[in-house]
């Protein structure tokens, strides 16, 4: 996308700086899957700064539970945009979501549907009233793709950077 303001060379924007989480230790969603989603955010909308969880080893051995949620959480606060792909239960992208909305970070959570085992998405992000947060279904990747260059134009048409 020639106007996402990735680049130095359109006027100085500043490149958006994604967080993307999807469960890690809990149910696996396909690392390849998110891999995929990973590429495409980085190459049309700017850094992931989460890329490390479509890889086989996401966790550092030498990281612990503390460096690792130190981490997170100053990804989080550096983050303009929170991605969240939840069809995987997590407690720990609940949590990530939770303290998004607490620092009024927009974010969009994506779900696959239907599922085959029938689960839904947990009702404490189907029911939120947070403002800033969008709920979006999807059935194939390309869906997921449209759905988040959609949800991340209509992000800068808002907040003037379009």
């Amino acid at each position: 996308m020639s106007d996402s303001g990735n680049s130095s060379s359109d006027g100085g924007k500043r490149q958006l700086q994604l967080y993307f989480c999807a469960s890690i230790r809990g149910e696996l969603v396909s690392k390849p899957f998110l891999g995929k989603l990973i590429d495409h955010l980085r190459t049309n909308h700017g850094p992931v700064l989460t890329e490390h969880i479509a890889f086989d080893v996401c966790e550092k051995p030498d990281m612990t539970d503390r460096g690792i949620y130190e981490r997170d959480v100053a990804w989080l606060k550096a983050s303009d945009l929170v991605i969240a792909e939840c069809s995987s239960a997590s407690l720990g992208v609940g949590y990530e979501l939770a303290y998004a909305e607490s620092l009024g970070k927009p974010i969009l959570v994506l779900y696959r549907w239907p599922r085959p085992d029938g689960k839904k998405l947990s009702a404490m992000i189907a029911g939120s009233t947070y403002e800033r947060l969008a709920v979006r279904m999807y059935e194939t990747e390309e869906d997921v793709k449209r759905l988040m260059d959609e949800w991340i134009a209509e992000w800068k048409k808002g907040e003037g950077r379009s």
